[in-house]
């Protein structure tokens, strides 16, 4: 997608908006609106020009925070909110099908936009992850996305992206705007969302570009409504080989014992250096080139479901396993396999107890910007796809989370795993032990 290109100056001139007021109270009974009518505001829309977005670009303004070490608390945190997720999302497959998420894609999403929520809406936002304040979330986010490099051969980018509305009839907060761009390094975009099949195609430009085009689109002209008012995207894309690869020579036709029945796949047969085991379950730990991210999969022992392991494992039990990883060398037999899943997250999130953002006539974003005829905003949808590849060169995937927000009203002894059954598996960092990429194969 072709960028317009804007001075520094020209870009400065356009930030200048007023900060918002005070948060307005937010739903105190079913009927109240989220922000009042008669609220002072004095706020500014990004204007467009031309055929093409005008981009405010985190290349023009450098942010002035400075990356620390994620706390351990965030990484329990993180570690739970993944497997509460992931367990949630497969909970709604058809027993047999793969379920895979970017936990960090969708954490990045809801914590961006979290930062105009106000009252309860915010609460429970926050509460996702464990939080309660969100400038510390901001921080922690900031810190942990900022640790995932690139190098060694390894590649992982995060992109961000806001859009938001070239009606004039909607202000958007810019207080909001300067922490989305100083914290989330996000592209800001005005769209004209009247026209639905255009606006899409713009997002899923961006989309695409920031996937590697592993993942073409997210979102269709019919999720975005005429009256939508602003979008906010995450994008990730991860491209890494083994540091010991599967050779060619090693793949072989097998068995694997899928929860639906038992199916010929394409095994794949090589070495690792670290074994998992806990609670009955083994597991490994393979490594990709450069040692910053790894591969790590878990199988409970024979006859257990794997959905049941997944929702009864716990953040604290799975950092267990894998801090305590053994340096043990493996003889590793596992599938070749490649997956792609989309879903819309409203019903599990709204499980998980984030209720009140989806509420038109509770939700309160007042801290986000609002219209001139005094109402605000809600989440109509939050969109996740993903996409992975796994084979004997390495593995490559992508994910991206799209939140609509329209108009309210892996050595001495050894150790051999065959991956036959289904398992547990995750793209992880070898920093913090956390999964960037988590999924749940239940036959390639």
């Amino acid at each position: 997608m072709k960028r317009q290109s804007l001075s520094v100056k020209t870009a400065a001139l356009l930030l200048l908006f007023a900060f918002c007021a005070p948060a307005v109270a937010g739903c105190a009974d079913a009927s109240g609106p989220a922000v009042t009518p008669d609220a002072p505001y004095t706020g500014a829309y990004i204007p467009v020009s031309g055929p093409t977005p005008v981009f405010l670009t985190a290349r023009t303004f450098a942010s002035d925070r400075v990356a620390e070490k994620a706390a351990d608390d965030f990484r329990l945190s993180y570690a739970d909110f993944a497997l509460r997720l992931l367990s949630s999302c497969a909970a709604g497959n058809e027993k047999g099908e793969n379920t895979m998420v970017s936990p960090l894609s969708v954490m990045t999403a809801l914590a961006m936009t979290a930062n105009g929520a106000r009252g309860q809406t915010r609460d429970e936002m926050l509460g996702l992850f464990g939080a309660t304040d969100p400038e510390e979330l901001n921080r922690q986010v900031f810190n942990y996305t900022s640790s995932l490099a690139s190098g060694g051969g390894a590649r992982f980018s995060s992109a961000n992206s806001l859009w938001v509305t070239d009606s004039g009839d909607f202000k958007v907060c810019a207080e909001f705007i300067k922490t989305v761009e100083n914290t989330y390094r996000a592209d800001v975009a005005a769209i004209d969302f009247g026209d639905a099949q255009k606006a899409a195609g713009e997002i899923n430009g961006w989309c695409s570009d920031n996937t590697g085009g592993m993942i073409p689109s997210v979102v269709e002209p019919d999720d975005l409504p005429p009256d939508t008012a602003m979008a906010l995207l995450n994008a990730l894309c991860f491209d890494a080989e083994w540091s010991d690869k599967f050779t060619s020579d090693s793949l072989s036709e097998g068995v694997f014992h899928a929860s639906s029945g038992d199916r010929t796949a394409t095994m794949m047969r090589g070495k690792a250096s670290y074994y998992l085991s806990g609670g009955g379950a083994e597991g490994v730990v393979k490594y990709y080139s450069g040692g910053r991210y790894a591969f790590a999969a878990v199988m409970p022992k024979k006859g257990a479901d794997i959905r049941k392991y997944v929702s009864e494992l716990g953040g604290k039990a799975l950092l267990g396993m894998l801090d305590g990883k053994k340096k043990i060398e493996v003889t590793l037999t596992m599938p070749r396999f490649s997956a792609d899943y989309s879903i819309k997250l409203p019903e599990v999130l709204y499980s998980l107890g984030m209720k009140q953002a989806f509420d038109p006539e509770c939700a309160d974003f007042s801290g986000l910007g609002r219209f001139d005829d005094g109402s605000g905003v809600y989440i109509s949808d939050v969109i996740h796809k993903t996409h992975i590849d796994v084979d004997n060169d390495g593995t490559k995937a992508a994910a991206v989370t799209a939140v609509i927000l329209p108009k309210a009203t892996s050595m001495a002894e050894h150790r051999t795993v065959v991956l036959d059954r289904p398992f547990l598996y995750a793209v992880i960092d070898t920093e913090y032990s956390l999964p960037v990429f988590f999924g749940i194969c239940e036959g390639p």
